[in-house]
């Protein structure tokens, strides 16, 4: 009576099986990494384009309403304030003089959908010959994780998805 011996376990993974399915893991774990970092950095990105958009904002607002404030009867101020609502993210703007009074304004009707998003106060100096004579506020939404996050989730994931793919491949 001839006994054959087992060669292997019986459902044993091969050593090749688990090196494979480590390099798999390790290639989406990194995928994911970088997938991660691209949405951070283009959140961050996007804080800062966005920062320099209200500077210039409120410097173009500021520089323009010089004259304004030397002729009170003048109507040019309201005029340029008014378009601010052609700007998504302006919440509103004043233009106040060196009392305090309020020259011209804008503000944005709130929609009842709409979240409420954390502003930003913006000030600039408004100047006529060199010497202040007042100032313009400028309040403006800022960009949130939340409102951003499903753009760069939908980047992220077809660049993850892309990158998966020509990995297997």
């Amino acid at each position: 009576m001839t006994e054959t011996t087992p060669t292997g376990r019986e459902g044993a993974v091969s050593f090749e099986s688990r090196i494979a399915a480590v390099a798999l893991l390790t290639a989406v774990a990194v995928l994911i990494a970088a997938s991660s970092a691209f949405i951070l950095e283009q959140w961050r990105s996007e804080r800062l384009v966005t920062n320099r958009n209200d500077a210039a904002i409120v410097k173009m607002l500021a520089a323009n309403a010089g004259d304004d404030l030397q002729r009170p009867e003048s109507s040019d101020a309201q005029v340029v304030f008014e378009a601010l609502k052609t700007l998504p993210r302006v919440h509103s703007a004043q233009l106040l003089d060196n009392r305090g009074a309020v020259v011209a304004s804008y503000a944005r009707v709130a929609a009842a959908n709409r979240p409420t998003a954390a502003a930003e106060f913006r000030r600039e100096r408004v100047l006529h010959n060199g010497a202040k004579v007042g100032e313009v506020v400028l309040r403006t939404d800022r960009p949130t994780v939340a409102a951003l996050m499903p753009r760069y989730v939908a980047v992220g994931g077809a660049l993850f998805f892309v990158a998966a793919g020509i990995a297997l491949f």
